[in-house]
């Protein structure tokens, strides 16, 4: 009886503990999708210039990278700082059949990228 109720403990912790540990691969999966995120959201100027209209917001998004992972994308002016835009990444996933997700929050100052800028200005010198 004894070692009935041991064994069965033994394997509850286990198997606890192999779903956190899923669980943790999968909020780590969501930061790294993040990361990425903010870096095109960064290098393609998704923002815009100052004085320019905020994009709308871009639901149900996905990248090739993170199968089974979706993410929303969302800007907001920051009121004090009209030139400081948060950006607000939703990320979801279904996990035993039901949706979780993590939102990440950074800062991205409007205006175009150095590299941006320089591309534009050897473009146009070609012309």
């Amino acid at each position: 009886m004894i070692l009935a109720f041991t064994v069965t403990t033994a394997l509850g912790v286990f198997s606890r503990g192999i779903a956190l540990e899923r669980s943790a691969e999968l909020v780590h999966d969501a930061s790294r999708l993040a990361r990425a995120v903010q870096q095109r959201v960064v290098e393609e100027a998704w923002i815009g210039d100052l004085g320019e209209a905020l994009p709308p917001p871009r639901r149900g998004l996905a990248l090739p990278e993170f199968p089974g992972m979706v993410y929303d994308l969302e800007a907001e002016i920051d009121p004090d700082r009209p030139g400081e835009v948060y950006v607000l990444v939703s990320v979801r996933w279904r996990r035993q059949g039901r949706e979780v997700g993590e939102n990440f929050r950074f800062l991205v100052t409007r205006g175009k990228p150095f590299p941006v800028r320089i591309r534009e200005i050897l473009e146009g010198a070609r012309k």
